[in-house]
């Protein structure tokens, strides 16, 4: 995101979270809360400006990679928590609402996210007359420049508990380096079960839409700063104690969600990984 202000990629995600409820035929991920934290202005631009009810062009394909994940995050976490699991640890938050939505007063949610984001969500949450929940907490975080281990300690985060994760929109936006890291600190947890994330694939990174996508965030000040390729990360990944059980890309997401067809393209990818 950028160093200062609000992040424009947290609203935008907003926005396509609303804009599949609004417009998509086939709605695969439920969320009236991100309607409701949009203000005024912004619901009204998503219904008359047709790029974002259309059902092709890079709008659909972007709306309906965002509703996928997740719609498979939160598919994973029902799985973790029918296993035990009573922490919920959402990574660069941003807009999220499923908080707001958590059907398990059990479950603890920590939503960790930058600073200055997450005073621009709270303003929103306020305007909007969305009640912040009890079992909420707020963890306030750089996460090129912080630990996340240190940092979950100090907002009543118990590692030894079962833990699940997800980390959804972000780690394009970050340094090879700086995701490895968050990744071992978060496998390193004693009571950590998995986690979900996104990245973007290497091997779609020559294409016309990516060039496109990439060009726009270096525009707005959010660049994208790494891409991945599936196979190098995927043992990254094992060296240093997860399994993956799942590295999707937009066939196999296609296939799951929306019977073969070609709602999804490009290069975004979701992984669930466990413990090893």
């Amino acid at each position: 995101m950028k160093e200062k202000g609000e992040s424009f990629t947290a609203l935008r995600a907003a926005l396509y979270r609303a804009a599949h409820q609004l417009f998509d035929e086939i709605i695969i991920f439920r969320d009236p809360i991100s309607i409701r934290i949009l203000y005024p202005d912004e619901k009204t631009f998503l219904k008359q400006d047709v790029r974002w009810s259309a059902s092709q062009g890079l709008p659909a394909i972007l709306r309906s990679f965002v509703a996928v994940r997740s719609r498979y995050a939160e598919d994973k976490l029902k799985d973790a928590i029918a296993k035990g699991v009573r922490q919920y640890v959402i990574l660069g938050a941003g807009l999220d609402t499923f908080a707001y939505r958590n059907p398990w007063s059990f479950l603890k949610v920590f939503e960790v996210d930058h600073p200055e984001t997450q005073v621009f969500k709270l303003q929103r949450l306020q305007d909007s007359s969305i009640q912040i929940p009890s079992n909420l907490t707020f963890v306030p975080m750089d996460f090129e420049s912080q630990d996340l281990g240190e940092v979950l300690l100090n907002f009543e985060f118990d590692p030894s508990l079962p833990s699940f994760f997800s980390w959804l929109g972000v780690t394009m936006y970050l340094s090879e380096d700086s995701i490895m890291k968050v990744l071992q600190t978060v496998v390193s947890l004693p009571g950590v079960v998995g986690i979900v994330f996104d990245y973007i694939s290497s091997k779609h990174a020559s294409s016309p839409a990516y060039a496109f996508f990439k060009a726009r965030l270096e525009q707005i000040g959010e660049p994208i700063r790494s891409n991945l390729d599936p196979e190098v990360f995927g043992k990254a990944m094992e060296s240093i104690g997860w399994r993956v059980e799942e590295d999707l890309d937009s066939v196999k997401l296609n296939e799951r969600y929306f019977g073969g067809g070609e709602l999804i393209k490009g290069s975004g990818r979701i992984v669930y990984t466990v413990k090893a």
